[in-house]
């Protein structure tokens, strides 16, 4: 709701009542094409036992460093509800003479490594300290654009050799580039979740361009205090049920689960954007499987 005093109210409780001069933020595919079509009961009502996700260790790795990767874990941390240990991996020679970034950072469970790889090298430190999630960040404080993404798709095509030479083993790799021509050449890996910084940027000036007042929205869901976009086992939704289901129903249970519901999540292994539903039609049917996700705001 962005309410009629100028307030944004993310995920509003169920028991909100909508004052004249309120507006609804909506997601859509444009604005031209939001409608109203009437109120419309559930067809069916699901169990209000809600499973409880099992938070999961996450080993993290950040490969890199800059005065970004500073603001990126500080950020992190709000949401790093168990503290674990997160490991920064870097190259001295990448960084700026006589740099103090490493020095002035301190967080107990934060912990700096020198990589040198006269004595050892990415795959040994993965195994020793049973990384599953790895960060590519560039080292943008000392070395050009051109050189942080060649650095970047170089530690891609290791991690990548290093993901096909154990299938069962395999990590998640988030990588950050810098400059999106850069994109299609990442594209031989099987890096899936890259961030490109110019892309997102452009994507979120456009949207504000064409209407400002969704500024507070975008800072509320970027802001680690404030909410956020999750994806979670869609069993907290509707308990144990599973089949074919009126995607109308599934956000009416989210609405007594407290999570306003975007979408679906499924995963399709070898090709995991296909799996994603955001706002597909209130009349959809969904095939529910275990291991599905939805994608809510709470």
């Amino acid at each position: 709701i962005f309410s009629k005093d100028n307030k944004v109210v993310l995920n509003p409780s169920k028991d909100y009542v909508i004052q004249e001069g309120d507006k609804l933020i909506v997601v859509a595919e444009d604005d031209d094409l939001i409608k109203f079509t009437g109120n419309t009961e559930p067809t069916k009502h699901f169990t209000s036992e809600i499973n409880i996700q099992q938070e999961s260790n996450d080993n993290l790795m950040v490969l890199g460093w800059s005065k970004f990767g500073k603001d990126i874990l500080t950020n992190y941390n709000s949401f790093n509800k168990k503290k674990s240990t997160i490991h920064i991996v870097y190259d001295n020679k990448y960084l700026p003479t006589n740099s103090d970034i490493i020095t002035t950072y301190t967080d107990e469970n934060v912990v700096f490594h020198n990589l040198d790889k006269s004595n050892n090298n990415l795959v040994n430190f993965i195994n020793e300290h049973k990384i599953n999630s790895v960060l590519i960040l560039p080292y943008n404080d000392n070395l050009s654009q051109e050189e942080c993404d060649a650095l970047t798709l170089l530690n891609m095509i290791e991690l990548n050799s290093f993901n096909r030479k154990n299938p069962n083993q395999k990590i998640r790799v988030i990588a950050y580039l810098l400059d999106s021509a850069k994109v299609d050449l990442a594209a031989f890996t099987e890096t899936e979740e890259l961030i490109v910084s110019d892309n997102l940027s452009a994507l979120i000036v456009a949207q504000y361009a064409e209407n400002p007042k969704l500024l507070p929205v975008f800072e509320d869901i970027f802001d680690a205090g404030g909410t956020a976009i999750n994806l979670e086992p869609i069993e907290n939704i509707i308990g144990s049920e599973a089949g074919s289901i009126l995607f109308s129903d599934l956000v009416y249970a989210g609405v007594y689960a407290g999570k306003s519901i975007l979408g679906v999540y499924k995963d399709m292994i070898n090709d995991h954007s296909s799996g994603i539903m955001i706002n597909p039609p209130k009349t959809e049917i969904i095939q529910v499987s275990k291991g599905d996700k939805v994608i809510t705001i709470c």
